[in-house]
């Protein structure tokens, strides 16, 4: 459903839908989901990256029926992200679901760490260029990330909201450096 959400919101000339339709965060909260569902991290690994794979496919599935195109590499290069994301996701979501103990808090502070840095990259990488402003798209998506981070851990982690917090911070900026990275390719 994620895919074709985001395949379909891709050509809305709202921009603020339009901008959902490119932000990770959907994709990520929903291989966690599946993981959830699933309710052990080896099968929420399982169900993570099934997940993801789906909605790839009804992603660019979506393209096709539009009548465009796509480039093979592009498609390959999101497919082995969907099968890391997939797994590393779909498994916390396994964890948080099915223990009690330090791997709860873990999840969740993996889950609200990876809103975290979509929300810093957007932030830093892509409104410095035009400044950062509340009537922009990217600053609405950046700010939802925020505050849903901050429900996931209020809501899925009580009682270790601190331990959940310290592991999202962590979390939150080795994934922005990654994402560094990755812009400097």
């Amino acid at each position: 459903m994620v895919g074709l959400v985001s395949a379909l919101g891709d050509g809305v000339r709202i921009m603020v839908v339009n901008g959902l339709a490119n932000a990770i965060s959907p994709w990520v909260l929903g291989a966690f989901a599946a993981g959830a569902v699933a309710g052990s991290p080896g099968l929420g690994a399982v169900s993570g990256v099934a997940a993801l794979i789906a909605a790839l496919a009804l992603y660019y599935g979506g393209f096709l029926l539009e009548g465009h195109t796509f480039l093979v590499p592009l498609v390959a290069a999101w497919s082995v992200a969907a099968l890391g994301t997939g797994v590393l996701l779909g498994a916390a979501g396994g964890a948080w679901r099915s223990r009690q103990d330090g791997w709860k808090t873990l999840a969740v502070g993996l889950l609200a760490g990876s809103l975290v840095a979509e929300a810093a990259h957007r932030l830093i990488l892509i409104e410095t260029w035009t400044g950062i402003g509340w009537g922009r798209t990217y600053t609405h998506v950046a700010a939802a990330n925020l505050v849903i981070a901050g429900v996931l851990l209020l809501v899925l982690a009580p009682g270790r909201r601190l331990a959940a917090t310290a592991v999202m911070l962590v979390v939150g900026g080795v994934a922005l450096l990654a994402l560094f990275a990755l812009d400097l390719f």
